[in-house]
């Protein structure tokens, strides 16, 4: 019951978004039961602190994660965006 997509900006948040898998009801117990999971596979500085779910992740034509999309529609700002190009 752990297969989920999950997009992690964990850059500038404590936040995983996860996009449970078809048949899987999204709950308050699902999202800690992901966390207690990671807490025995990542470490600790990996591990999110909440978990919003989502109908479906956004993806860009090519199937990949379009994660421009999430930034925006949680408030997260890309920190290698906003860095001075180099001259």
């Amino acid at each position: 019951m752990m297969a989920a997509k999950v997009a992690n900006l964990r850059a500038a948040t404590d936040l995983a978004i996860v996009e449970p898998a078809p048949g899987v009801a999204p709950s308050p117990a699902l999202g800690q039961e992901l966390i207690a999971y990671l807490r025995g596979k990542v470490a600790s500085y990996m591990i999110p602190r909440s978990v919003d779910f989502i109908d479906h992740m956004p993806r860009l034509p090519t199937g990949k994660l379009y994660k421009q999309q999430l930034r925006e529609r949680y408030g997260v700002v890309n920190a290698a965006a906003k860095r001075p190009h180099p001259a």
